[in-house]
């Protein structure tokens, strides 16, 4: 009773969605600002290595409409939802199974109802297969665990940003001791976290930067916006961009 007690009855978040085998981890798509091009090479490589599932590492959706600074003049949310649902079924219709987890826009619609009991799932579920659907899954964590050819790895849509490519994941890696690949920062590349046992790589987007009006209409001193994308075959990462790709 007394470990009971000094327990308490607060929830325990340590039930990520777990990943096991090769995945393609696809972040930052905006929709609906993403670049069907990118996707489509990327999709296509995907599965010429025979990968069969997808990681939809957070910022599925951009969620304009429900933007603080103001939504872009024209981009109503019925209009944003209805391209989400298309592209989702998309990927879905491709891929055996797909995960879903969280980034800073997918949830700008639950800081404007912040007190309706919303949450992550259930707003996902508005563009995305019913429930039961053995093909798709997603949580309320901004991150997964992927198991890959005995290597385990972390995908994550940190809080965190950086200006400097890859700065955040190594970071995370070292914090947990394991392999990162992180969205977020809009930045791209690959390296070692310090201790020279873990990769740590930013992803790129699969927006296209043209088409996101907040970095195109006010230019700033953050680096520019890079594509990309991750396979993670065997337990090993192959990072591409748009100037890459085709070596593959």
């Amino acid at each position: 009773m007394a470990d009971e007690a000094a327990q308490g009855d607060g929830a325990t978040h340590n039930e990520p969605l777990q990943v096991t085998g090769d995945a393609v981890i696809l972040a930052d798509i905006h929709a609906p600002f993403h670049d069907a091009a990118w996707l489509d090479a990327v999709i296509g490589l995907a599965l010429r290595r025979g990968v069969r599932q997808a990681i939809l590492a957070g910022d599925f959706a951009d969620f304009n409409a429900f933007s603080s600074f103001g939504r872009d003049a024209g981009i109503d949310a019925d209009d944003e939802l209805d391209a989400l649902s298309a592209l989702m079924d998309a990927i879905i219709g491709t891929f055996e199974r797909v995960y879903y987890i969280a980034g800073n826009h997918d949830v700008r619609p639950l800081r404007m109802l912040k007190d309706t009991g919303l949450g992550v799932t259930m707003l996902i579920r508005m563009f995305a297969p019913r429930p039961d659907d053995t093909h798709f899954f997603t949580s309320d964590y901004h991150w997964c665990r992927l198991s890959s050819g005995g290597v385990d790895w972390q995908v994550e849509h940190p809080k965190s940003a950086s200006v400097n490519a890859t700065f955040v994941p190594k970071r995370l890696a070292s914090k947990f001791g394991v392999n990162v690949v992180g969205a977020h920062g809009h930045t791209w590349g690959m390296t070692r976290d310090d201790s020279g046992r873990y990769w740590a790589i930013d992803s790129g987007i699969c927006a296209d930067p043209e088409r996101l009006g907040y970095t195109q209409l006010v230019h700033n001193l953050r680096p520019r916006q890079m594509q990309g994308a991750v396979l993670v075959l065997d337990g090993l990462p192959l990072l591409v961009s748009p100037q890459t790709i085709g070596m593959y």
